[in-house]
């Protein structure tokens, strides 16, 4: 839930916002297990298991023998022109997939060995953020979860992907109700930023500031609710710390979406930015971002106004 201010070391931002003040974090002070999957450039706060999604993809006896195929094929592939990289990258799932498992494909067996290996019989709250790239591009899926060749990235593709991605949610979540403990799980799901494909006339501005925002708390029963509610990411860590009322620093961004303090009159602020290589765990720069605030529904390019430095 921690907002990016502008011209702070990338470094310093992400010690704040994931080793010292994330939600996973609060809850683990308050005695939950705490476990992060694909921890954000590896950063893992203390007390908390984090892991790679390899590991689970790969049976563990052979992970060293695939990182070491693994990188000789990546050599192999990076050795060719730059133009077959990119044409392989968007055209060619098989080839791609010959030379390294699309992170669709491990993140789908992710929320498979998630539904059918899950353990309830710890009497201790548990505590996880699953970082997972089902929606991501490549296109290597269609809606019924069958790998694909040939797809390039359009909102046609994208959405197919995610209609895959979510069957696979729902795997885990009939796991939990076969289990008996859905009703006392909270589930929360969400888009660390939109697809970048906006729909006709739309802005690409709109979809990077309105990602997708699921959230069922405990015990909540019927069918799903969709809210005209102006919400974003920033409301995670407030959200999850009202429901359980667990943590014992409340995060100093953001709301609780449930809660009556929530208005569509609100202010978002929104940092424009292109990611860079050099944008590493240690690195003291700051992110050159654009700063944006928003007044009103995000789709709208006239709720946009650019904030003067």
């Amino acid at each position: 839930g921690q907002v990016y201010k502008s011209g702070q070391p990338v470094a310093s931002f992400y010690t704040e916002a994931v080793l010292q003040n994330s939600f996973v974090k609060a809850h683990v002070e308050s005695g939950y297990r705490g476990m992060i999957l694909n921890p954000f450039l590896g950063y893992c706060p203390k007390g908390v298991v984090c892991g790679d999604d390899n590991d689970m993809y790969f049976k563990q006896q052979a992970v060293g023998l695939s990182e070491g195929v693994l990188l000789f094929k990546l050599s192999c592939f990076k050795s060719i022109p730059k133009f077959l990289q990119t044409f392989i990258y968007n055209h060619r799932a098989r080839i791609l997939h010959a030379i390294s498992t699309p992170r669709a494909v491990i993140s789908n067996n992710v929320l498979i060995v998630l539904a059918s290996s899950m353990n309830t019989s710890s009497s201790t709250p548990t505590v996880k953020f699953i970082h997972l790239f089902n929606t991501h591009p490549p296109a290597v899926f269609n809606e019924a979860c069958k790998e694909v060749d040939s797809q390039i990235w359009d909102r046609h593709t994208a959405i197919n992907q995610d209609r895959c991605a979510i069957s696979q949610v729902i795997k885990v979540i009939d796991s939990l109700k076969q289990r008996n403990v859905y009703d006392q799980t909270a589930i929360m799901i969400v888009a660390d930023h939109g697809a970048g494909l906006p729909p006709p006339h739309g802005s690409i501005l709109g979809v990077s500031a309105n990602p997708l925002f699921l959230y069922k708390p405990f015990n909540a029963t019927g069918a799903l609710q969709v809210s005209n509610k102006l919400v974003g990411l920033v409301d995670v860590h407030a959200t999850l710390c009202a429901m359980t009322r667990d943590c014992h620093r409340s995060s100093a961004y953001g709301y609780d979406v449930l809660g009556n303090a929530l208005n569509n009159k609100r202010v978002f602020n929104f940092s424009l930015y292109t990611w860079m290589p050099e944008l590493t765990y240690s690195t003291n720069k700051p992110c050159d971002v654009t700063d944006f605030q928003i007044i009103g529904a995000p789709e709208k390019i006239s709720s946009w106004h650019k904030i003067s430095v």
